[in-house]
């Protein structure tokens, strides 16, 4: 079910429900495509296959789970693949997608000091218990699900991949049972004929750099990673990385509707950090001009040059602070996904499963 909204969505039993702004499906009807098929497929991927802790749920209490990274970023993974097998995107789209989530990834500095699985237990914790970093599980999971998928193919000469893995839980852990991390990986090493031991031990329970050349090398692609300071009219880059937590209720970060407005910061040696900011701080106003909604934040920073600086008004444990925010320069990758040079008849299977499956 959608509603006319902001845009977002939830799963539910037999159902989901979905906001996107009329205008957005007017313009583009697949506009919502990605969350529509992320929330279709949750009535697999976490309403009938479920981490054991995830069941029966319980709403007076936070639910901490190591597994987040497979039930929201997997899921992500396979709301992909979906459109993929929908003819809905082709390669250049799919490897666009793929290209700028591995951007967001690399360009997130604590993709190498926070693993997926504390990313997913600490998920209802202020990033301060991670040293003020924060790892999206939604970002990891399905960069994790493609390497894995590339890596069962490549293991099956294209036969098997996430998939399977999904319907060997589904056989065995759906309804009321629950798997455990142990079960996942067993499935996963079930599906593969092989170890992959190794895997969850440095990218999903450790926090080592993904070693995207060598998954995406079984599909014959290469990525391309090149760093910059400058943006495209050769400035150098302010840094500027912060938000507004979103507003999601009583007890998320950003609190309720009508709340004081709350900075999302995951940059502990960025601008605002230096300044003593930090995650959750309650914003005021930014040179004297009041902060009322995320559109205000925004058009405060919006050209921002390095060495300009903000006086700014918050509120932390109940005291008015205030600091000056001085602008940064800072370092960016972008990234490109390329064909190797000349590719075997394996990599080809491979990269025709993952494009467009069995």
């Amino acid at each position: 079910m959608y509603e006319d909204g902001p845009g977002g969505g939830l799963e539910h039993l037999n159902s989901a429900t979905m906001t996107s702004a009329s205008q957005l499906l007017a313009k583009n009807p697949t506009g919502r495509a990605h969350i529509t098929a992320h929330e279709f497929f949750h009535a697999w991927n976490v309403k009938r296959i479920r981490p054991i802790e995830l069941g029966p749920f319980q709403y007076d209490r936070p639910v901490r789970t190591l597994s987040l990274w497979w039930v929201e970023g997997v899921t992500d993974f396979f709301a992909e693949e979906l459109l993929r097998r929908a003819a809905l995107a082709d390669e250049a789209a799919a490897t666009r997608t793929l290209a700028v989530t591995i951007q967001e990834y690399l360009n997130n500095p604590g993709h190498d000091r926070l693993s997926p699985e504390r990313a997913s237990w600490t998920a209802w914790d202020p990033n301060t218990v991670n040293h003020g970093y924060t790892v999206s599980y939604y970002t990891t999971g399905a960069l994790l699900g493609t390497m894995l998928d590339l890596a069962l193919r490549h293991a099956t000469d294209g036969a098997r991949g996430v998939d399977d893995v999904e319907r060997y839980l589904f056989d065995r852990y759906a309804g009321p049972v629950g798997y455990t991390e142990a079960d996942l990986r067993g499935a996963v090493n079930t599906v593969c004929g092989c170890d992959l031991g190794s895997f969850f031990d440095r990218y999903v329970h450790g926090h080592e750099t993904f070693d995207f050349g060598t998954y995406l090398g079984f599909a014959g692609w290469k990525v391309v990673v090149t760093p910059s300071t400058t943006d495209s009219t050769g400035r150098s880059l302010a840094d500027i990385r912060a938000a507004i937590a979103s507003v999601n209720g009583i007890g998320s970060p950003g609190g309720y509707v009508g709340a004081p407005i709350r900075l999302a910061l995951h940059i502990p040696d960025g601008s605002f950090a230096k300044a003593g900011l930090v995650d959750g701080d309650t914003l005021l106003a930014v040179n004297g001009k009041p902060i009322i909604d995320e559109a205000d934040f925004s058009a405060r920073f919006a050209n921002a040059k390095v060495g300009d600086r903000y006086r700014v008004e918050y509120v932390r444990q109940g005291i008015l602070h205030t600091t000056t925010v001085t602008i940064l320069p800072y370092e960016m990758v972008h990234v490109q996904i390329v064909d190797l040079p000349q590719m075997t008849p394996q990599q080809r299977l491979v990269r025709a499963r993952w494009l467009h499956g069995p």
